[in-house]
Order: C-alpha cells, then structure tokens, then sequence
C-alpha cells in the first residue's frame, strides 16, 4: 500500500518489481497496512479510519468496517481475526473482522510500531524506532470485557381486536462500541421470531402479529450480541376483551334457560 500515489500494488516476491496492470487505487485517502486471509486482502485507511475487504483481483470493497483505533499502522490476519498495531499508544490490538470491534490488546514489544504479519502462530512487528522485528506471543493477550445489551424497549397498543395485524417496536442498546445486535421475540401465543439481525446498536425494529383469541397476551422481547450475551426479558401485555354484544346474548340466553340466575344478579 503506497500513501503517497494512494494505490496498492502487487509486488513480484523474486525481484521486488510491481507486476504490471495488478494494481488499483486504495480505498481510502491514505492506505497503512495491508493484511491477507487466505482470500481476500484487508486495508487499514488512517484517514478514514476504516478498514476495507478488497478483492483483489479487481479492487472492489467487499465489506467496510470501522478501525477503532487513532494511529493505525501494520495489519495482520490470523487466527480468524485481524492484528493492528497502533502507533499512538503502542499496542497491538486483535479485531473482530466481522464489525471492527476490539477484542483484545497487549503492549507492543517497541515504542514505534508499524508493520504486522502472521507466520501462522505468531505475531512478526516491525519498529521503526529501535529497527528491530519482533517475534510476538499472542497467547497472552488481553481480552476485553464484553458486556450484555440492554433489556429490549416494546412499543405498541395494549389491546386490539383478534385477526387484525398490530406492529411493534422493539430497540435495545449495547454499550460496548461496535457490537451489533439480534432479537428474539416470543408473541403469547405459541409463536415465535427466532433470532432476528443483526441490527445496529440503539436501532428501533418494527415486527407485527396477529393473535386470533380473545384473551391476554404477553409479548416477551430479550436482545443479544454477535458475541452472544443476552439481556434479560422485557415484557408487554396486549388484551383481546371479548365483545359486548356477544357477550349480552350469551347472558341472555344463561337467563332464559336459569331464571333464579337472572333475579341473583339483579
């Protein structure tokens, strides 16, 4: 990745040379490191402050995700996650490819990081400071704490009419930066949604029903994240009365079958 002509090049490992016409221009303003999974490339922009999945054989971005970090320098793909080294504070952090969310970190082994590779069960880190590259363990990093989303807010009506479809709102909020979120809903009334996502963080989700009996119902909504905590149940109650007309001809006809029943209610 060149920061200065904004592209990124193929180079021939033999002799170094840019193989012609496998070159295209990065995705962002200025492109840092570069990272291979096995399939796709992966770019970190530190203008951007995105990280891209390109597919290399025309430089389209498959996907984009956030770089959470102020001074992203080399990027490394291993263990089915990506490696970044940031300059700023020194440390190399371990990502989650699927959101960009910061799963872990340690120290870096210099004061100036920069480059990253995989050599399949460690960590290589160039410094720039001290022109060294070191051998680093990631058996000992640092997990972050990763907490639960919220209980799921539930807006809608508390009653209605049976047969008729009524629409819900359902929004819970993560409060670790980047994790996205599912919901499960249960109706009352033996159905049920599965798990449904991902959805961003804070986003409202509108779901309808249609409850056929005349009764009360508690709808029961509980969120997770892509990491699977679950929140807790939140709950809301939505009542089918039965009708009034329907429910005098039915008194009526107890009355003229049981008369003594008519005179005990008056």
């Amino acid at each position: 990745a060149d920061a200065n002509t904004d592209k990124i090049y193929k180079i021939n490992p033999n002799n170094g040379g840019i193989v012609p016409g496998d070159s295209f221009g990065s995705p962002g303003k200025l492109p840092q490191g570069l990272a291979w999974d096995g399939e796709y490339l992966w770019n970190v922009d530190s203008y951007e402050k995105e990280i891209y999945k390109i597919d290399s054989s025309n430089g389209d971005v498959l996907q984009t995700i956030p770089c959470l970090v102020d001074d992203p320098t080399g990027l490394a793909f291993g263990n089915d996650y990506l490696w970044l080294a940031d300059n700023d504070d020194d440390k190399i952090y371990m990502i989650n490819p699927s959101n960009g969310k910061i799963v872990g970190s340690k120290d870096s082994p210099g004061t100036d990081p920069q480059g990253l590779a995989w050599n399949g069960e460690k960590l290589l880190n160039a410094d720039a400071r001290y022109d060294k590259i070191y051998i680093v363990d990631v058996d000992d990093i640092i997990l972050e704490e990763n907490n639960p989303p919220s209980e799921p807010i539930i807006n809608g009506p508390s009653n209605g009419k049976p047969g008729e479809k009524y629409s819900f709102t359902f929004k819970a909020i993560d409060p670790d930066e980047g994790d996205e979120i599912y919901y499960y809903i249960e109706w009352g009334d033996d159905d049920y949604t599965g798990w449904l996502g991902p959805h961003n963080s804070g986003e409202s989700i509108t779901k309808s029903h249609t409850w056929e009996e005349r009764e009360s119902f508690t709808i029961r909504a509980k969120a997770k994240d892509q990491d699977g905590e679950e929140s807790g149940w939140a709950t809301k109650s939505i009542s089918f009365p039965r009708d009034r007309a329907n429910t005098i001809a039915i008194l009526s006809q107890i009355f003229e079958r049981f008369p003594l029943l008519e005179k005990m209610a008056i």
